[in-house]
């Protein structure tokens, strides 16, 4: 099974999702994203190598944060 290492870039991703990083964006990821990432993260550890699966996580991870905000975009358009 082919392994990949996290990019500097998905690591900080994965590591501000799971903790928020003081970001005022991240306190609002549902739980279940969150919970995704830490799984993700546990199992890259700080090396940050990942094998196949992981990696299908990792993007379905990223399309579903991309979902959120695009629906909580959708949110602000209310008209009242």
């Amino acid at each position: 099974m082919k392994t990949y290492n996290l990019t500097k870039k998905q690591y900080y991703w994965l590591l501000k999702l799971v903790w928020g990083n003081g970001s005022h964006q991240m306190f609002g990821v549902p739980r279940e994203i969150r919970d995704k990432a830490y799984i993700l993260l546990c199992k890259c550890g700080y090396v940050g190598e990942y094998n196949e699966t992981d990696r299908f996580q990792l993007l379905e991870l990223r399309e579903d944060y991309v979902k959120w905000l695009k629906e909580g975009e959708m949110d602000d358009d209310l008209p009242f």
